[in-house]
């Protein structure tokens, strides 16, 4: 989808610190509108893609008016000129969850375009969390179901961060049992886990694995509901540089995947290369992959206290625990096997993960 920055429904310039508005078309019969300072910035913020409860918020701390004046003035604004600043959004399917996403800005749109167009949904519906990317590259800010979460000034943060903020509402952590900072595939109708922290190449092998026929649930983060089933997010799989080359044979065009800026280190986003599953599952093993160069390729089964220690290593989040949620932890735990998984390239990993005994 390519978003126009342009509306072609108004005329607008500048004049001054005013701005001239004006329908397209013959003018005969048809005012100008002279829009004085405070309407101009209604105008501008509107452009961005800011709601009218933001724009009012932002406007009163920033002119220093009574909030009743600036709520009239915006209302005036964008009931005459309202249908002249939609901005688009997309409806994507994460877990069990729809969520709205609205970009104003057309680089934005087309930087996020390729990231999320396999999670597109049809309108109509329910809506769990709205997203709305407002401003341009160079200075935009992202707001979640109205408050503002984070701004910035690159075209790289603001996909990066809008990427992860959708994340975040996916696994709705509050609602969850845990959300597990992990990989997640799946085959035949159960779940397989990969967990460890950052650089554990839990995301390298849930894209070799994906490419050869499994089921990605995600890459980085999946919910487990409070009956222990888990969720598919479905996200892009965000690739670090030291990866690329060894998953050439599994993804041949990742060198044309989008590429940006993460926490100061390149990564490619690439829309996952096989099919995906939103769940729920049960769970059929947790594996806790290393990656060592040169070790022999291993597969260590794990008793559920250490897969449980594993779990709190890996920073996997609990909203509240609760005793039932205790009890829960506890139950699915002890549901499927563990395992260490050592290997020192993918084409051993993948053997040995295809040997796994699934849970009954």
């Amino acid at each position: 989808m390519t978003v126009s920055g342009e509306s072609l429904k108004v005329l607008s310039a500048p004049l001054g610190d005013h701005r001239v508005l004006a329908r397209p078309g013959p003018q005969r019969g048809r005012p100008l509108w002279i829009l004085d300072p405070l309407a101009a910035a209604i105008w501008d913020a509107a452009r961005t893609g800011l709601t009218a409860e933001e724009i009012v918020a932002y406007l009163a701390a920033q002119f220093a008016l009574p909030l009743a004046q600036v709520q009239a003035d915006v209302a005036r604004v964008l009931t005459t000129w309202g249908g002249a600043t939609d901005a688009p959004t997309w409806t994507l399917h994460l877990a069990d969850r729809r969520i709205a996403l609205t970009v104003a800005n057309s680089k934005l749109a087309d930087g996020l375009e390729p990231l999320i167009a396999h999670l597109q949904a049809e309108p109509d519906g329910p809506v769990h969390a709205r997203l709305r990317l407002a401003g341009t590259a160079a200075d935009w800010q992202l707001f979640v179901d109205g408050s503002l979460a984070i701004a910035g000034n690159t075209l790289d943060a603001a996909i990066a961060r809008t990427v992860a903020e959708l994340g975040e509402a996916a696994c709705a952590t509050d609602q969850r049992l845990l959300v597990l900072h992990a990989a997640g595939v799946s085959r035949a109708g159960q779940g397989l886990l990969l967990i460890g922290p950052g650089g554990a190449g839990k995301t390298t092998l849930a894209a070799a694995l994906n490419a050869s026929g499994w089921e990605l649930l995600s890459d980085d983060v999946v919910p487990v509901t409070p009956d222990g089933q888990l969720l598919g997010v479905g996200m892009s799989l965000c690739l670090k540089a030291g990866s690329w080359p060894a998953l050439a044979p599994w993804l041949p065009d990742l060198d044309r995947a989008p590429l940006i800026e993460r926490a100061g280190q390149p990564v490619r986003f690439s829309s996952p290369p096989g099919p995906i599953h939103r769940g729920p599952l049960p769970t059929a093993a947790f594996v806790f992959p290393r990656y060592r160069p040169g070790k022999e390729a291993t597969l260590e089964p794990l008793d559920p206290v250490r897969v449980l220690q594993g779990l709190i290593e890996a920073q996997s989040v609990i909203a509240e625990l609760t005793q039932d949620k205790l009890v829960a932890l506890t139950r699915w735990i002890g549901s499927a096997p563990g395992f260490a998984l050592t290997y020192p390239d993918l084409e051993s990993a993948l053997k040995l993960i295809a040997s796994l005994p699934m849970a009954s």
